[in-house]
């Protein structure tokens, strides 16, 4: 399989407009492409998997195993013919600070993948080779094979960047002249969804073909052909079990928020919730008037609800439809924006509340500034429909609000503060329902997706 990670030297130096370039570049030369994003990342695979219409996966080395993220990999390229991995922050950086665990640099050692590295050009010319090198050296493990400048001034600006590179060894495979019509709008939690942006494919499509010519695309195939052999893996996370378990049943459907407001979702999730036996029902929170007919469990994913407050508080029907089901006993998991939902009122920024489901004890409030980022371990604090009291699982955070609540005897997770000693309770669980600003991966733990589906099965056999 060919294949590619493209790095770059630091968070926004234009890792996704080369990523979407060459996705869109390859597209157009007749590949059929298939992406990926190193890491806990919602949006920028939006953009991937419309780009290429492959559903793009996410690689991540603190959830997943290096088993699982071979295996994710592997299954995801089917029918495909080559791979553009998308790095996350610095080509070194991990979620520790200290080693390469969690970092583009592991994904790459451990796909055997090599590596192209973008440099942000706009404020070097022949300092460009010292930076390059060291990237280069750093990690020998790691296999640089050239290097992509973004926000070139013009032609004699490239011609010193391109020398001073060439002259440590690396190959320079192009460049992406400065185009503030490459800039892809953004709010607080990062670029704005392909969801939401109807229109994305107009100008953005044109003016990216104008930088085509600016790329070595003979020189990037021919390293992309130059990857190492898949190590063997183990498969553990889609093993057939729905077949040999016989488990078809068509009752067993999760109705899934999924539109403008809804959109965090690890394509791999739904995959892993099939493969134990679930049918999966999209519907839209903003615009549909009641949830699917004849669901046994509901999952409300990550989002922008605060964007969409108002438009979620006026539909009245489908939150009295959700609210009247989820007290009735569907299982209900939620997960950030889900939670947020689900809660009693949303205030935004504005200081204007707006009326939410109330199916949860809390007010969510949204602030200027991130609240809670990062990996986080949790111990589950009680049996509920994913999970048992003292089960140990990972996930990830990302929010810019808070939960007032009074309700102190219902948190679904305790989760240790490693820096402090410390420990957090997090989240609400009851009967029915989790929800919680954390977002799992079931990859992590395949037996979180099984208990899901399994607390639905059990709930429509009642019914």
């Amino acid at each position: 399989m060919k294949r590619i990670v493209i790095a770059g030297t630091h968070s926004g130096v234009g890792k996704t407009t080369v990523s979407v370039g060459l996705m869109m570049l390859l597209k157009k030369m007749g590949f059929i492409v298939q992406p990926f994003k190193v890491g806990p990342d919602y949006i920028d695979t939006s953009y991937h998997s419309f780009i290429c219409g492959r559903n793009s996966r996410n690689l991540d080395g603190f959830l997943l195993s290096k088993n699982t993220i071979l295996e994710i990999f592997d299954n995801a390229n089917i029918g495909a013919q080559i791979s553009i991995i998308e790095g996350v922050m610095g080509l070194y950086d991990g979620y520790n600070g200290i080693s390469d665990a969690g970092s583009t640099s592991e994904i790459a050692k451990t796909l055997k993948s090599p590596v192209i590295l973008v440099i942000d050009g706009s404020n070097f010319s022949r300092s460009a080779g010292a930076l390059a090198l060291g990237y280069k050296n750093f990690d020998k493990q790691v296999n640089l094979r050239g290097v992509i400048f973004t926000k070139v001034s013009g032609k004699k600006h490239f011609e010193m960047l391109k020398s001073s590179v060439k002259n440590m060894g690396l190959p320079v495979l192009g460049c992406f002249y400065m185009d503030v019509s490459l800039n892809i709008s953004e709010r607080h939690l990062g670029l704005i969804p392909m969801k939401e942006k109807v229109d994305f494919d107009k100008d953005f499509y044109k003016n990216m073909s104008k930088q085509f010519n600016n790329l070595n695309i003979k020189h990037i195939l021919k390293i992309s052909d130059s990857a190492g052999e898949i190590p063997k893996y183990h498969k553990k996370i889609k093993t057939g079990y729905r077949i040999k378990c016989g488990m078809t049943d068509k009752k067993n459907k999760i109705a899934v928020a999924y539109d403008e407001a809804f959109n965090f979702y690890y394509e791999d999730n739904f995959e892993i919730l099939k493969s134990y036996g679930a049918e999966l029902v999209f519907f839209s929170p903003l615009k549909d008037k009641k949830l699917p007919n004849d669901i046994s469990g509901l999952f409300l994913g990550g989002g922008f609800p605060e964007i969409f407050a108002k438009q979620l508080s006026l539909n009245a029907s489908m939150r009295k439809d959700i609210k009247e089901k989820v007290e009735g006993g569907l299982p209900t998991y939620a997960e950030c924006g889900g939670l947020m939902c689900l809660a009693e009122t949303l205030t935004d920024l504005k200081g204007k509340e707006y009326k939410m489901i109330g199916c949860i004890p809390g007010k969510i409030i949204m602030t200027n500034r991130l609240v809670n980022f990062g990996y986080k371990t949790m111990e589950v604090l009680k049996d509920n429909i994913l999970a048992k009291k003292g089960e140990i699982i990972k996930g990830h955070e990302f929010h810019y609000s808070v939960c007032k609540t009074n309700k102190t005897k219902d948190f679904a997770y305790k989760i240790l503060k490693h820096s402090t000693k410390t420990t957090i309770k997090e989240g609400f669980v009851k009967k029915n329902i989790l929800a919680s600003y954390i977002h799992l991966h079931f990859g992590t733990n395949p037996n979180l997706a099984k208990s899901f589906v399994e607390s639905c099965r059990k709930y429509s056999q009642n019914e």
